[in-house]
């Protein structure tokens, strides 16, 4: 990438607080030759999907939450529902 900022005017000169650190890692190819002929099965196909983001925790370090991203997002609205009756807002008078 090329140092552009010269050309951009001003603007560019300023920092860009959405601009971060990009890291891009490869893994180890992933074979799926044992699941030849069972591609349409929902069995396989949810083995093949949980071997390729076992695949992306790993590379991207992250801690492995044994929960569906749906099922944590309704706890957490849920949380805030509660929070929401246990703490109700003050009149301002």
């Amino acid at each position: 990438m090329r140092d552009d900022r010269h050309v951009r005017g001003a603007a560019a000169r300023q920092e860009d607080p959405r601009v971060h650190p990009v890291v891009i890692r490869f893994g180890k190819p992933l074979d799926f030759a044992r699941y030849a002929g069972m591609e349409n099965e929902k069995a396989v196909l949810r083995a093949a999907t949980d071997e390729i983001m076992y695949a992306i925790l790993t590379l991207s370090e992250q801690e492995y939450v044994d929960q569906y991203a749906a099922v944590a997002k309704a706890q957490e609205t849920e949380r805030a529902a509660q929070d929401k009756r246990r703490f109700p807002r003050m009149p301002l008078t």
